[in-house]
């Protein structure tokens, strides 16, 4: 069975790994790409649009409209400053959830972001299970002999 999968796309090389991961395991991607976040070049062979990071009605009803049922977050994000972030009447119900919990941290925003698209009837998939069997490498740098050692020493602990 067929996948369709919505891609949120911040920073990096990662959500544009995602859909190459994705097209490999014949799913299909549709990508909202977050402007001043993900790299325009990046999305050319795929369906995709830029939105505003507070545009989330927006996101969700490009997804709704091309039939997504999962939805991947992918990419580094910037914390915008909110004094100037411009929402949509969506957006400014899941800022008001962010808001009342006081920025607990990275991790619980994530758990807000993703507990609202959730609601929306998204099913959440965390890039790493897409990414899994195929085992490629998405960074550009390469570790240092103390980094490797330390990998080498993680991995000994894990066996």
């Amino acid at each position: 069975m067929q996948r369709i999968v919505g891609i949120i796309a911040g920073k990096g090389l990662l959500p544009a790994s995602v859909a190459a991961s994705l097209t490999k395991q014949n799913s299909k991607c549709y990508i909202a790409a977050l402007i001043g976040e993900a790299d325009p070049g990046l999305y050319h062979q795929y369906p995709h649009r830029f939105f505003k990071l507070g545009m989330v009605g927006s996101i969700i009803e490009y997804f709704n409209t091309s039939n997504v049922e999962y939805v991947v977050l992918a990419g580094g994000v910037n914390r915008p400053n909110l004094k100037s972030l411009k929402v949509d009447m969506t957006g400014s119900m899941l800022l008001a959830r962010v808001l009342k919990q006081k920025f607990l941290g990275d991790d619980n925003l994530l758990k807000i972001v993703t507990g609202f698209l959730e609601e929306k009837g998204f099913k959440i998939i965390a890039s790493h299970e897409i990414l899994a069997s195929d085992n490629i490498i998405i960074t550009t740098s390469t570790p240092s002999s103390s980094e490797i050692r330390d990998i080498d020493l993680g991995i000994k602990l894990l066996e």
